[in-house]
């Protein structure tokens, strides 16, 4: 569904194809290919005039990307795909766990009988014909968050004895490089902040009272069920800093009309607000440098103090006092940062039954 759309973004800005300054225009639809063409519509059904990616991303426009991903090309936003985690699976001792299906030309090849065209790029550009986990998804969400790898998914934290003594931690890992842009990833997560918190944006009731998120809506169709939806946000957070990466599916009933900005959205402040206070703990960052009182030499031992403040909350230096900052080591929680030494994704075989049909997106 658009939850993919990032991944085209970030594979453009990375390539050159677009800056974030550049802006396309974007109508009620595009045409494409051939004897005929075919009109591919955005999902409000009325054109948008002119955007760069940062409001395409948060308007979640679909000619936007269509009109992209076809000048990026197929091969390019499906390698970043691939290394942010789609079409494998997560790593994870999971019964069951599906690897998704990343829609690359011997897929098309093989179901049917033809290499791609410019019309399956501007679907795939807009996460049509992709199958993926909600597992996946936040994986995937993580990664972007990072920018520099894609972390490692991880079930144990730390083993403990019965007195609570740590027998083992489990140290942050990278699973590969994601070769990405960091200019591409700021741009991409202001995007995606705009998703949640601009009044253009198709996830604002995504947004958490205690902290600022970056996300991304998306709709999509599951195939099995008669005529039903399924609706996606996900996203990391903080905005600055990110240390904890989601993903919300919401299905919908037979014939109910849904859309991840109005049906999955409202679920990450359901959920996360009943754990505000201990999300700020896990999320504050360090404390800053200590500041003690150092004597002269041959004065009496350094014994640090605790200094007045003034109004605006500045150290009020006392004469005759000569002041040295004692840097703090730097806290490392679980998934931050990610050593960037990890192994490569495998080549994973694509499926041939696809499950999932995304259709378009609605606020």
């Amino acid at each position: 569904a658009s939850s993919f759309k990032p991944v085209v973004a970030l594979t453009a800005l990375t390539g050159k194809v677009v800056e974030e300054w550049t802006e396309i225009d974007c109508p009620d639809y595009i045409e494409v290919g051939r004897k005929p063409p075919a009109k591919m519509w955005n999902w409000t059904r009325e054109p948008e005039g002119l955007m760069n990616v940062t409001r395409a991303i948060a308007r979640s426009n679909n000619c936007w990307f269509y009109q992209v991903g076809i000048e990026t090309g197929p091969s390019a936003f499906l390698s970043t795909a691939r290394r942010l985690g789609y079409g494998s699976r997560s790593g994870l001792p999971l019964f069951g766990e599906s690897s998704g299906r990343v829609p690359t030309n011997e897929y098309v090849l093989k179901r049917f009988g033809r290499p791609f065209t410019d019309g399956d790029t501007a679907n795939y550009s807009i996460g049509q014909a992709w199958e993926a986990t909600p597992l996946q998804v936040a994986q995937s969400m993580a990664g972007i968050a990072n920018g520099s790898v894609l972390p490692k998914l991880q079930m144990i934290r730390q083993v403990q004895d019965p007195a609570g003594g740590v027998l083992q931690a489990s140290e942050p890992q990278s699973r590969n490089p994601l070769h990405l842009d960091p200019d591409a990833v700021q741009v991409v997560h202001q995007g995606m902040y705009d998703v949640a918190h601009a009044g253009w944006g198709t996830g604002r009731r995504g947004s958490l009272s205690f902290v600022e998120v970056c996300a991304k809506t998306g709709t999509g169709q599951w195939r099995p069920a008669n005529n039903q939806e399924i609706a996606w946000y996900a996203g990391f957070f903080p905005a600055e800093n990110p240390r904890l990466a989601f993903a919300v599916l919401y299905e919908g009933d037979p014939n109910e009309k849904v859309s991840g900005g109005r049906k999955a959205a409202p679920m990450i402040p359901e959920f996360f607000e009943n754990f505000k206070s201990e999300i700020q703990d896990m999320i504050r960052p360090p404390s800053k440098a200590l500041i003690v009182v150092e004597e002269p030499e041959g004065g009496e031992p350094a014994i640090p103090t605790v200094l007045p403040v003034d109004e605006d909350g500045n150290v009020i230096i006392p004469s005759g006092k000569i002041f040295r900052a004692i840097p703090v080591e730097p806290h490392e929680e679980d998934g931050e940062p990610v050593d960037p030494v990890g192994e490569a994704l495998p080549a994973i075989p694509v499926d041939d039954a696809p499950v999932a049909i995304p259709v378009e997106e609605d606020e």
